[in-house]
C-alpha cells in the first residue's frame, strides 16, 4: 500500500504506476457540491472510468474491475468521523489517496479474486 501525492489544484492530473502500469489519476474538486471528483485514464489517456465521487474509506473501483481499471484498490482514507474530504484535505494531510496493490487485496481477502 502506498500513497498517491496530491497538488494544491482544483483539477488535477497525476501520473502513477499501479501494479506495473502507468495510469493517470484525475482529481477535480466540485465546488457546488463540495466533493472530489476522480476519473482514471490508462497510459494513451484513454477514459476508464469517470464521474466517481470520492467517498471517504471505500473502495473506489470495486465496483469498476469489469473494466481495464487497475486490479488493485484506490481509497480515499480520512480518519475521524467526517463523510466528505474538504477541498485542502489531501493537501493538508487530512485526507491521503492510497493505492493497495492487487496482491494485497487478495490477501485481505483470502485468496485470488
Amino acid at each position: 500500500m502506498f500513497s498517491i501525492p496530491t497538488i494544491d489544484a482544483n483539477d488535477q492530473l497525476l501520473e502513477v504506476e499501479l501494479d506495473g502500469e502507468t495510469f493517470f489519476v484525475r482529481l477535480s474538486w466540485n465546488s457546488e457540491a463540495a466533493f472530489w471528483v476522480m476519473e482514471i485514464q490508462n497510459y494513451n489517456q484513454e477514459t476508464l472510468v469517470a464521474g466517481v465521487i470520492v467517498v471517504p474509506n471505500v473502495p473506489l473501483l470495486a465496483r469498476f474491475h469489469y473494466l481495464d481499471v487497475p486490479p488493485g484498490e484506490l481509497m480515499a482514507l480520512l480518519p475521524g468521523d467526517d463523510s466528505s474530504i474538504p477541498r485542502d484535505g489531501f493537501l493538508t494531510g487530512k485526507a491521503s489517496l492510497i493505492y493497495m496493490t492487487e496482491a494485497e487485496v487478495s490477501a485481505i481477502k483470502g485468496g485470488p479474486r
